[in-house]
């Protein structure tokens, strides 16, 4: 697909800006663009910030994550075991105590790590890129399913300079920022994608002890920035975080797989909002995790007292709308991929 060699990123901008009137829309996780589509120029200077956790959000990337069974086990069980980010996500707090995973741990040690390929493979630039290997080995394999639930969204906020300025990523991952934007670049060399992401966006925070709280002190960050920016004018009414009161609102949203994610990014914002913070912001967080035994996907909107509301009929319109034109408009799956680019 042809691409404009003079597309560049500005990566000086602070905080995200200038996403269209429709950026509601995509940011409910569904509307987008046939790959590398110009879309229309931003009619709105509205802030509207876009974030997505990574795995199984937006790919299913094959990266597994490696238990090693406990000293002292007989050896009739298997010495390791690998583990799919997507059910890592329903076993975590069952390693090592309970079930068929009670006699499995985690290790980081220098001969055995559990999230080796999730985090840069330490032998310096220009070396090896785990975290594009293994999303080159998703995309080129040839086989369907490998679109997480946000994927459409992503193509259509990088499909338009102003959007793509306003697309973050915020991953339990531990790879280096440079690392995941040379894959946002291979994704453009293909052509899915126009524009790149800020470098700033790009967060991964695997090192620290309590990743869900990590990512959640960058939202709360980001947040207070997006807060700092005053309300225009002439920007567009949209439905509040109250639902009785219309008004000119920054967006702001998350979407994570990660019940406990989500859950932790609800009570940490929602914690923030009781203190009076982020009143002209409506803050809207998604939950798309599809295999948790007891939660369903779906939305919510935090009201000015921090506690949570679900969609209104009017928001779930939109959703449904949005995905009714995001499978409409899906785009081409990649069928025939430059040789460079493999």
């Amino acid at each position: 697909m042809p691409m404009n060699p003079s597309l560049t990123t500005d990566y000086r901008s602070p905080i995200r800006r200038s996403l269209t009137a429709f950026g509601l829309a995509f940011a409910l996780l569904g509307l987008t663009p046939s790959p590398a589509r110009a879309l229309p120029p931003p009619s709105d200077d509205r802030p509207v910030v876009l974030n997505f956790d990574w795995d199984d959000n937006l790919v299913y990337m094959p990266t597994q994550i490696t238990l090693y069974r406990k000293a002292g086990i007989p050896n009739g069980l298997p010495e390791t075991r690998g583990v799919s980010t997507d059910d890592f996500a329903l076993i975590r707090d069952k390693i090592g105590k309970s079930g068929e995973w009670e006699n499995y741990e985690l290790r980081k040690t220098a001969t055995e790590n559990s999230f080796l390929r999730f985090g840069p493979a330490g032998d310096g630039p220009g070396g090896r890129n785990y975290f594009l290997e293994d999303l080159k080995e998703t995309i080129l394999s040839g086989k369907s399913g490998w679109k997480g639930p946000a994927w459409d969204a992503m193509i259509f906020a990088l499909s338009n300079e102003e959007t793509a300025k306003n697309f973050g990523v915020i991953t339990a991952r531990s790879h280096l920022p440079e690392e995941m934007l040379e894959a946002f670049e291979w994704l453009r060399s293909i052509g899915y994608i126009r524009h790149l992401p800020a470098l700033e966006n790009l967060h991964a925070v695997g090192g620290a002890a309590d990743p869900s709280g990590e990512k959640a002190k960058i939202m709360i960050e980001e947040l207070a920035e997006l807060e700092a920016i005053p309300p225009g004018k002439k920007w567009k009414s949209v439905e509040g975080p109250d639902p009785m009161r219309r008004g000119q609102y920054h967006v702001w949203t998350f979407s994570d797989d990660d019940w406990g994610n989500f859950t932790k990014a609800r009570d940490a914002i929602g914690e923030e909002m009781q203190k009076g913070k982020f009143g002209n912001t409506k803050v809207m967080l998604f939950f798309t995790g599809v295999n948790h035994p007891t939660e369903k996907p779906h939305g919510i909107v935090l009201l000015p007292s921090g506690e949570p509301r679900p969609l209104t009929a009017a928001e779930e319109a939109e959703v449904a709308t949005a995905r009714r034109l995001g499978r409409i408009d899906c785009g081409r799956l990649l069928r025939a991929p430059r040789a460079s680019a493999i």
